[in-house]
């Protein structure tokens, strides 16, 4: 690793370089666990060995890729995966960022997200703090064969443009860095976002709370939380006909801010009624789709 960062140093001044964590779903081996650790005890060894070292001025970071749509299941550890990150990386003044799912593979057993699975990892990201967002993968990579991960059967946001590929129903697709359905859904997202972005970055991030859904309690991934918050200052109380987390933030003039998402499955496609009690506040600001209401 070390030649490859100083040839990019050497030849590309000034590119800015992040160091990518494994996610919690990765084996001991993979992360390289002694006996009796946990992925909390890398995460730490991390920040406290490299980032705090740092020089001083430079830009501190913590982060991971989590993909958690399979053909069969969604993966739930993404909260407890942020929570991690977030907790160790606040100790050493670092941000948070994510690299989120935009393709499939069929040698993974990823399933392809539309755009209400990519709004969830989106969402979820911003309400656990995170101050950027990465896709993992813009351009389908080139295999040489059919390359240790099989990414050369999956879709991106972009085709390869080398790799002759077929679609489930055995259509030829298109090798000629083709833009896909996942590239404009990215694309809306973005813009979403962007328009709240000025807001969201002024506010310092505090943590999250959950609240089980009234209607629907399937797939409950707040069991494994345990760096979430009892209760926050400005909040009396929050409920949701499906599972909510809300992320809380406050800014330097003392104004509370909330991000609030459905963290119902997104293939159940269900809205959700949410009740907020803000007390003797009587305004709010609010953004939705990224449309600015008072």
């Amino acid at each position: 690793l070390l030649p490859n960062i100083e040839y990019v140093l050497e030849n590309f001044p000034g590119t800015r370089i992040t160091n990518t964590l494994w996610p919690n779903y990765a084996t001991d081996a993979m992360i390289g666990l002694a006996e009796g650790e946990t992925y909390e005890d890398y995460v730490k060894a991390y920040c406290e060995r490299i980032v705090e070292e740092l020089p001083a001025g430079a830009e501190r970071w913590v982060g991971t890729d989590f993909y958690p749509y399979y053909v069969e299941r969604f993966d739930g550890g993404l909260l407890s995966n942020l929570e991690v990150l977030q907790h160790y990386g606040k100790e050493v003044g670092a941000d948070v960022y994510l690299y989120i799912q935009t393709m499939n593979s069929h040698k993974l057993n990823w399933r392809k997200p539309n755009r209400a699975e990519l709004s969830l990892q989106y969402y979820t990201a911003l309400a656990y703090g995170v101050k950027n967002i990465q896709m993992f993968c813009y351009q389908q990579p080139k295999q040489q064969g059919a390359g240790e991960y099989g990414y050369e059967d999956g879709e991106a946001m972009i085709t390869d443009g080398f790799t002759t590929r077929w679609d489930d129903d055995g259509n030829l697709l298109p090798a000629s860095y083709e833009r896909t359905q996942i590239y404009y859904d990215v694309q809306s997202l973005n813009a979403e976002v962007l328009k709240m972005s000025e807001a969201y970055m002024d506010f310092e991030w505090k943590g999250v709370l959950t609240a089980l859904g009234t209607k629907n309690r399937v797939r409950d991934d707040f069991s494994k939380l345990k760096y979430t918050l009892e209760s926050f200052d400005g909040l009396a109380s929050c409920t949701s006909e499906e599972n909510m987390i809300v992320g809380c933030f406050r800014d330097g003039e003392n104004n509370d801010g909330y991000l609030i998402t459905n963290y119902g499955n997104p293939v159940d496609l269900r809205d959700s009624r949410v009740d907020l009690d803000f007390g003797d506040r009587t305004r709010a600001i609010v953004y939705k789709g990224g449309e600015r209401y008072l």
